[in-house]
């Protein structure tokens, strides 16, 4: 998907509930992107400098494994930030085999 922007993060370490943000600039690739991740709306919002929308969401998942399974199916690239670090890294790139 052109544009996006996708990030989430683990919402404490006691549980296993991560929340999703989507940033683009189209509402139609926003809303395929919404679909595909399901969950919980926990916010919305709009960035008028680059002219994008923002939504938030929240899932819950078994545990860490089960996330990185899930955001493999994704069909667009999952950035996970780090609680404690703050550092970002893609969680499903699709690896070339040699």
């Amino acid at each position: 998907m052109d544009n996006m922007r996708a990030v989430t993060w683990k919402l404490s370490k006691e549980c296993d509930i991560y929340m999703f943000q989507v940033t683009t600039s189209s509402k139609r690739t926003l809303n395929r992107a919404l679909k595909e991740l399901g969950g919980t709306p926990a916010g919305r919002g709009y960035d008028p400098k680059n002219d994008n929308i923002i939504a938030i969401l929240q899932r819950e998942f078994k545990d860490k494994q089960s996330l990185l399974e899930f955001a493999k199916g994704l069909s667009f690239s999952l950035i996970e930030v780090s609680l404690r670090t703050g550092k970002e890294r893609v969680i499903n790139v699709k690896r070339h085999k040699r």
